[in-house]
């Protein structure tokens, strides 16, 4: 048995069934007393409400009539919708991309041309060194 009255913790403990088993309750009247409040209280709370069965009919009642009735509140924005839909496409409509124009043609002849393949065939050096060259060369 413990000395003087519970604390919170062990009346909460208590309630959820972790707490002391010291035999405390039997020995202390005010104890006991908080201890059997508490287990009221902790029972109406868990407790379902009672909802009268007229509130719930005319609930149900409400909803139904609201399912039967259109729903207009939308309705109203419809043609402003419709208007600008009608402007946007209009207005990529009447936009018209400007027709591409080709490239012109390089005029290469084609002895310019078999010479340039010659030289790349003919020279030893790699492709990536060519920049790398250049770099050092004195004009």
């Amino acid at each position: 048995m413990t000395r003087g009255h519970w604390t919170e913790q062990q009346f909460i403990d208590s309630l959820y069934g972790v707490g002391p088993e010291d035999g405390h309750l039997n020995a202390c009247a005010e104890c006991r007393a908080r201890h059997e409040s508490m287990i009221a209280r902790k029972r109406q709370i868990a407790s379902e409400p009672e909802i009268p069965f007229e509130f719930l009919a005319a609930q149900r009642r409400a909803i139904h009539r609201r399912l039967d009735q259109p729903d207009r509140r939308n309705a109203r924005f419809l043609p402003v919708l419709a208007a600008s839909l009608v402007l946007v496409a209009g207005f990529f409509a009447m936009k018209q991309p400007p027709a591409p124009t080709p490239a012109p043609k390089a005029q290469v002849s084609d002895t310019q041309l078999f010479a340039d393949i010659y030289a790349l065939e003919q020279s030893s050096e790699p492709r990536a060194a060519g920049p790398v060259r250049a770099l050092f060369e004195e004009n």
